[in-house]
This record gives structure tokens, sequence and C-alpha cells, in this order.
């Protein structure tokens, strides 16, 4: 058997990456032109930057500066591109009210920034580290998903609210709540860090979210690594779960992903194939220490 290299033109253009301009993604684009999010943190304070380039000559048409987020309480936390148009998602936590508010602005295919920030929701609560926001769209950009996992009071129990909006004009389409903690990754590692450090243990047996999709038929899919620990001496031991949320339902369906030993999954990508297929893969490790091996039990993982 032989493999041939395909043979490639390399056209250079201006997309450099500065380290006081790095480019932090590409966000899509039509047939003629794609955009990219720059964050440049040289000077005071950082800022935000959307650029737009000419697929043909990688030469930019225009390069926005979003300004920057104004204070610790004011965060970009998404930027999307939809219908030809730039979407820029922002939380902002109004101290003295103790409300989180999700707020987006558009950047125009010409450039031109919207001043004005429209709120899509608010969330009540004591403090802002109650509150995880997240923001998805569906491979057709048809509709955008917001996910808010908040509880109002450090001894209430947390919730997970869906919210679809109609991406042509956000207008909400529809909502689905549950008695659920469903935390951004970064979160979870924290709990992680304070449980190595301090020895403690939080929300035991509690189940840690890896990842999340939202299909053109409002269908959710998400996968949790449950804990099986349930005091500090026991072994840690996992299982993958994965649950589905079935458009025009609101019934959550559980199915346990199961591999031959134990694995810890930390993070999962899906794939639609077909209205009634989807592949999940992702990372997972060992968790289980053996006396005698000096080495990790490790790799990738896909199931159909």
């Amino acid at each position: 058997m032989f493999c041939n290299a395909q043979e490639v033109t390399v056209t250079r253009g201006a997309l450099t990456n500065d380290p006081n301009l790095k480019m932090n993604r590409m966000l899509g684009g039509d047939d003629n032109s794609f955009y990219c999010y720059r964050i440049r943190s040289k000077g005071k304070g950082t800022s935000f930057i959307v650029e737009k380039y000419d697929k043909k000559t990688m030469q930019p048409i225009f390069s926005k500066d979003l300004g920057n987020e104004g204070s610790e309480d004011t965060k970009i936390i998404d930027i999307k591109y939809i219908n030809d148009e730039v979407y820029v998602f922002r939380r902002e936590w109004e101290k003295k009210a103790k409300l989180m508010h999700l707020y987006y602005q558009k950047v125009s295919s010409e450039g031109v920034v919207s001043t004005e920030l429209k709120e899509l929701i608010s969330i009540p609560s004591e403090k802002y580290e109650f509150i995880d926001i997240e923001v998805f769209d569906n491979p057709s950009k048809s509709k955008i998903l917001v996910k808010a996992c908040h509880k109002p009071t450090k001894e209430a129990q947390y919730k997970t609210e869906f919210i679809a909006y109609n991406a042509a004009d956000m207008s909400q389409a529809w909502k689905k709540s549950y008695d659920m903690k469903l935390r951004g990754y970064n979160m979870e590692a924290l709990s992680g860090m304070i449980a190595m450090v301090t020895g403690v243990v939080l929300d035991l047996g509690a189940a840690s979210y890896v990842g999340l999709y939202f299909d053109d038929n409002d269908n959710i899919y998400f996968g949790n690594s449950k804990s099986l620990k349930k005091t500090k001496t026991d072994p840690e031991l996992y299982r993958l779960v994965l649950s589905i949320i079935k458009g025009g339902s609101d019934v959550k369906q559980e199915l346990e992903l199961k591999f031959d030993v134990d694995y810890l999954v930390e993070d999962i990508e899906f794939c639609k194939i077909n209205d009634n297929e989807i592949i999940v893969g992702g990372f997972f490790k060992d968790v289980v220490e053996r006396k005698g091996f000096d080495f990790i039990d490790c790799g990738v993982f896909s199931f159909f």
C-alpha cells in the first residue's frame, strides 16, 4: 500500500500571531471571506478584536476593536459567527442588585459594531461564583442554546436551564429547567484542585460535566463523568454517562457508556451522522493507582 502526499500551495497573508495580539479562534465565514477573534494584552487592560479576511488573497478586510471588558464583573464568554454576522456574548455582574446579566451584541459583515447590548437573561444570586453560563449553536446556525447553571444561595441546590433562541431575531424558542449541577470545565477543575490541596472532596457522588452537543432537531446531548466516590477513603472510580433531552420533550434520558475499566473521561466531542446515529469520542485516563507501575493507562475512545 502506497500513500502520496497532496501538493499544497501556500499563500502568505497578514494573519500574524503577535504575542501581544494573539489569535484566539477562527469564527467561520462565507465562500469569499472568514472571520477570526483576537485578544490584545499589551497596554492598559485587555481588548478584544474581530477581524475579517479575504479567502483568496488572505488580506484583511476590516479589524474592529470591541473594547475592553470594562471591569472584572464584565466578561466576554463566547463569540459565534451566524447568518453572516458575528455575535458577541457578554455576561455582567450587577453587584448591588446581585444579578447576573447575559447580553449580546453584533458585528455586521461590513464591520459595523453595534453599541447596543441586548439582554437575553438575568439571574439573581448571592454571588457571581454561583452562576455558570455557556453558549452553543446548532450545526445549521438556526438556533442558539444558552446553558445556565446557578443557585441563589450557598445552601441551595443547583439547577440548570436550557434556553433556545431563534438566531434570526434572537427571540426565545423554548426553555427547559432541571434540578442538576451542570457547570463548565473550569469550575470542575477548580473543585479538583481544592480536593488535592485541602483533602476536602466537594460534591461527593456528583457528576462532572464533560461536554454538550445541540443538534438541528433541538436534541441536547451532554456527558458526565459520574463519581462513585462516597467517602474520602473510597477509591477514585467513575462512570461515563450520556444524557439525552429530545426536542419537544422535557424528559432526560441517561445511557451509561461502559469501558472495560473504570476510566476517568475529562472531555468529549460529538459528531452527528444522521437523525438516528451520533458518535461520542474523547480522551480517557486510568485513575486507579497501581504499585510497581510508573505509567498511566490513557488514550482515546469512541462510541457509536
